[in-house]
């Protein structure tokens, strides 16, 4: 597999600040300025400052992102260090989920999700150019992962900045030596491309001994031919 920034586009989860939970004035002056916690741009006293109650909605499609997930990285810190906010989960993994709440006017104030659901939200017309935003309050993008940065910059095209790494996931291609010695193929190598690899799986997929011998599985093909074609 090919070992660069490009394994991380389908498995970066973004976090998307959607304006019309987010915009209200209840948050304005919130101590975001930019100086101090490593450069981040979220002031230290920020959470010490007086402030209006505020609360958030967290919404999320990934298979393995929970409640319980949400509960620990997000619910519990963020109302931690701000204890103005208040944090709710709200699970849009079923298809129409969201769209449902876009009706009821109930938009999640933020939604996260991996690389190819960014062409979903594009089409809700929920998301913008995150980069006026990011120059205002001075997010060091520095701090962030570079290959998730880069990714996100590849989704959103023309130099936007659309969503947010959050999270990385890293793939692994796994596979059955015995099956390679048996049809005496070549075992898979480091830096193949997506069609090498393609290739190579083709010469092990036939019918042998009353057994199927099947190539790469399915429900992997696009993560893996994504992160392999970058």
């Amino acid at each position: 597999m090919r070992k660069q920034s490009g394994m991380f586009i389908l498995s970066v989860l973004i976090g998307l600040a959607v304006l019309s939970g987010c915009g209200n004035g209840s948050n304005s002056g919130n101590g975001i300025n930019g100086a101090g916690d490593g450069g981040t741009g979220m002031d230290k006293s920020a959470a010490e400052q007086k402030h209006d109650p505020i609360t958030l909605t967290f919404g999320t499609n990934q298979g393995g992102y929970n409640e319980e997930v949400f509960n620990t990285y997000v619910k519990k810190p963020i109302e931690a260090k701000f204890p103005y906010i208040t944090m709710n989960y709200v699970d849009t993994k079923n298809g129409g989920d969201l769209e449902k709440l876009i009706a009821a006017g109930e938009t999640p104030d933020i939604l996260n999700g991996g690389g190819r659901g960014l062409a979903r939200l594009k089409d809700l017309q929920l998301v913008e150019d995150l980069n006026p935003y990011i120059k205002k309050f001075n997010l060091n993008l520095s701090n962030l992962n570079q290959a998730g940065v880069e990714s996100v910059k590849t989704y959103s095209e023309g130099g936007r900045m659309l969503v947010l790494p959050y999270l990385i996931n890293f793939y692994v291609m796994l596979y059955n030596q015995d099956i390679f010695d048996k049809f005496a193929v070549p075992y898979p190598k480091d830096n193949m491309t997506w069609d090498e690899a393609k290739q190579l799986a083709e010469r092990v997929t036939r019918q042998a001994d009353g057994t199927q011998f099947r190539q790469i599985e399915d429900q992997a093909n696009k993560n893996i031919q994504a992160a392999m074609e970058q």
